[in-house]
């Protein structure tokens, strides 16, 4: 048996789950503010609602549209 990455036997079925963040947790994850995240929201980002009520948005749909924006206006991307 061969050992790939992090210790996964070549040949495993691995499920991926993904994982959904609150707004204050997708900023922070971001890098960005949690009214940043409520504004793409308003942009149409893909966001559910938890058990709890709470707007969650999974975590590599966030990074996707984070990345969608830097492109779309690289200066934003410097640091002021």
């Amino acid at each position: 048996m061969h050992v790939v990455r992090h210790g996964i036997p070549a040949g495993s079925i691995v499920t991926w789950r993904p994982r959904w963040l609150t707004y204050d947790e997708a900023a922070r994850r971001a890098g960005v503010s949690a009214w940043t995240v409520q504004e793409w929201r308003r942009a149409d980002m893909p966001m559910t609602t938890d058990k709890a009520g709470r707007r969650v948005v999974r975590e590599d749909v966030l990074l996707e549209w984070k990345v969608r924006r830097l492109r779309a206006n690289p200066a934003r991307s410097r640091k002021r």
